[in-house]
């Protein structure tokens, strides 16, 4: 079926003589899928190349956060399932394996209440359990979340923020760091750089460890004041660079406009590259009804540096949302998250490839008589492992989904 692509690509003179080291495009196939729970949130593998992934299932009148682990070829091996107790529901939506092994994952607890807390486990490749962190006060006192982690250099690296209950507007953002043995180490505000008024609400979303220990945290600030849940919710991308103790090194403002609560600006670092993915401009992620946001990647160097940009599905009818971006080996950017199918009108999880200089090297997608989301992406030997869900959002998903993808 053939789908129309638009992309455009802004390219700085230091990256120009990348492009003639590009990649040739490859087809991107499927190697395996397996289905899994009621949503598959996001996907690691480890060195030794076990795959894990995190969603959550339905277990009774809740859901209860599922962490599971497949063989390299997808044969599932076992899962874990956690709840504090029969009235709260919790959801798998973060995960990272260290170097040695160690899974670390967690996700959203709830109560029977307005607001919500989250947790992190700390687990062996067996599955047994090593440590449980819980957040004070989660049951009705506390609305927070995470949206990303680092599992690298010794330490657990957190990254979310804070919100208002109901229809206040508030969001702040942070960063928590935890030792190996799951106690908390530090934790560091994450702010846009000056002028901006520090009350002015922001949120990190997206955390990835560098080669040296520093760490690229990315996220979204507002550019006006926002002072209710009926102003425009105008902001950019922002990227914060801190060192393996939480010093703030630098914080810079991305050239791309995000006005969508919730939008997830997502992160990931490799040598001397870092990029940086959004869903950027429109009113709505990819639902129909208003205009949609299109996909934006940027490549920086290490010191903030823009190298390049580009965009797609922008189009009048067109619209995407990415929530993850990884590198791989060859310096190849793998990007995922869900867009809109126009002939259909529904929503297709997609999987895009660029080159170190920005240019396509192809593009993989899934749908089907329901919409598919892709919601999370590990780099494999050969191409990479993709999580996602049949359904628009994760109150209406009906099944995990995990592909195998090679290229």
């Amino acid at each position: 079926m053939h789908r129309s692509v638009r992309t455009s690509l802004l390219i700085s003179p230091a990256a120009v003589s990348l492009v003639g080291s590009i990649p040739s495009a490859t087809a991107i196939s499927t190697s395996w899928v397996r289905r899994a729970g009621k949503a598959l949130e996001a996907v690691a593998v480890a060195p030794d190349g076990s795959v894990y992934a995190v969603g959550g299932r339905r277990q009774s009148i809740t859901v209860a956060a599922s962490l599971y682990k497949y063989t390299p070829g997808g044969a599932r091996l076992w899962r874990r399932s956690w709840v504090p107790d029969p009235h709260a529901s919790t959801k798998g939506e973060v995960i990272d394996v260290a170097e040695d092994g160690t899974i670390v994952w967690g996700g959203g607890l709830h109560g029977q209440c307005e607001g919500s807390g989250w947790f992190l486990e700390w687990r062996s490749p067996t599955g047994r359990l090593l440590h449980r962190y819980i957040t004070p006060g989660w049951a009705c006192r506390r609305a927070e979340g995470i949206v990303d982690i680092s599992a690298r250099h010794g330490q657990v690296v957190a990254a979310g923020y804070s919100f208002g209950c109901c229809s206040d507007p508030f969001a702040d953002g942070w960063v928590r760091a935890f030792g190996m043995d799951g106690r908390p180490r530090w934790t560091v505000d994450i702010e846009p750089p000056a002028p901006t008024p520090s009350e002015w609400f922001d949120t990190a979303t997206g955390i990835a460890a560098g080669a040296l220990g520093n760490l690229y945290v990315a996220g979204w600030a507002a550019n006006v004041r926002i002072r209710s849940d009926a102003d425009p919710r105008l902001g950019t991308p922002i990227l914060v660079k801190l060192s393996r103790g939480g010093a703030v090194l630098w914080s810079r403002r991305l050239p791309a406009v995000v006005r969508v609560y919730g939008a997830r600006v997502s992160v990931a670092a490799r040598a001397d590259r870092v990029l940086v993915t959004a869903p950027v401009g429109g009113r709505t992620l990819v639902r129909w009804g208003s205009p949609a946001t299109a996909g934006w990647l940027a490549a920086l160097d290490t010191g903030g540096s823009l190298e390049w940009q580009v965009r797609w599905d922008d189009g009048p009818d067109e619209g995407a949302s990415p929530t993850h971006v990884a590198i791989d080996a060859a310096g190849v950017a793998w990007v995922t998250g869900t867009r809109r199918d126009v002939v259909h009108r529904d929503l297709d999880m997609f999987v895009r490839r660029y080159g170190p200089g920005g240019g396509p090297l192809g593009m993989f997608h899934a749908g089907g008589p329901l919409s598919m989301r892709g919601t999370g992406l590990a780099i494999v030997d050969g191409g990479a492992v993709v999580s996602g869900a049949r359904g628009t959002d994760w109150y209406g998903s009906r099944g995990g989904r995990l592909w195998r993808l090679a290229a």
